[in-house]
């Protein structure tokens, strides 16, 4: 009788596990104070460890049979008084403090933070069987809020004392300017500034517009807060004329164009929307856009440089 070898595999691994099965891992052990309940000893069996009354079990109370003959872990657990048992003192975290009126079982430990600084980790800790705390080690995380920005058209007031909890910083605008936001922020317990950055916009200038008139309007904004708002009324040109005109007589450009290397620049106005032009001397080429414009108090665009090779006098 020939045997194929998917028949010869089967009989191999049932008489393997026959013989797992039959290998004895003998009786789990004896724990002082405690007791321990198996209800097989072969492989894949399992044994659990209790403790008696006013003990507390330290270590696993679960034991298994392996294919080996051992029961796992190989440590029995133990049984210990809890009237015997005693942690470290607890270790305070740096900026904190460590609250506790005793080291013994099941006691607790609570942390706490100075002011400005907040806690990271476990707030509360208990004393174990094993004479260990429960969990780690908590932190004391300063509470900074960090710089709140750039506020353009403007600058901030104390933020040289710092960003930490409780810090008062100011926002100003420049003059001529009108502020929208708060004018100051608080650093929050959560670490955050409890106003944002304000804005600083030129205020609206009421224009005088020939062959027209301005008419002053109420705006019904979305939170249900009132608005003014001047209408220029006349032809569309001497409209547009009149709001172009307002624009470039309040906001312009303080300082002309930086001019570059071995060339010169051309501004006849810096108001807004004005253009500046960039030349360069005889036996240099200018090498980028040759034309900046004016916007809203600042010149657009980046500056040309002027390398040596042939001039080019670029007209309107």
């Amino acid at each position: 009788m020939s045997w194929s070898a998917a028949e010869m595999a089967a009989v191999f691994y049932k008489r393997l596990n026959l013989s797992l099965l039959a290998r004895s891992c003998g009786e789990p052990g004896d724990v002082p104070h405690g007791w321990v309940t198996a209800d097989c000893h072969t492989f894949g069996c399992r044994a659990v460890v209790q403790c008696g009354q006013g003990f507390e079990l330290v270590g696993k109370a679960e034991r298994y049979c392996q294919a080996d003959g051992a029961w796992a872990p190989k440590e029995l657990p133990t049984c210990v008084l809890v009237t015997q048992v005693q942690c470290p003192p607890p270790e305070a975290p740096r900026h904190g403090k460590a609250v506790y009126t005793s080291c013994a079982y099941n006691s607790v430990v609570s942390y706490e933070c100075k002011y400005g600084y907040r806690l990271v980790g476990d707030a509360t800790r208990r004393c174990g069987a094993d004479k260990k705390w429960s969990g780690a080690q908590p932190m004391c995380k300063e509470i900074n809020c960090g710089h709140p920005g750039l506020l353009w058209n403007g600058w901030l007031e104390n933020i040289s004392s710092g960003t930490g909890l409780g810090a008062s910083i100011i926002f100003r605008c420049q003059d001529g300017m009108r502020m929208e936001g708060n004018g100051s922020a608080i650093c929050q317990s959560d670490g955050t500034w409890s106003h944002p950055l304000p804005k600083c916009l030129a205020p609206c200038v009421v224009p005088h517009v020939s062959q027209g008139r301005v008419v002053r309007l109420e705006n019904r904004t979305e939170d249900n807060t009132t608005q003014e708002v001047t209408q220029i009324v006349g032809s569309s040109t001497m409209v547009q004329h009149g709001l172009l005109e307002v624009v470039r007589s309040f906001v312009q450009c303080k300082k002309m164009p930086k001019f570059p290397r071995n060339g010169m620049v051309i501004a006849p106005k810096t108001e807004h929307g004005m253009k500046a032009r960039f030349r360069c001397k005889d036996g240099f080429e200018l090498k980028g856009n040759p034309i900046v414009v004016c916007s809203f108090g600042n010149w657009s665009g980046e500056m040309p440089k002027c390398e040596e090779g042939i001039s080019l006098d670029i007209q309107d």
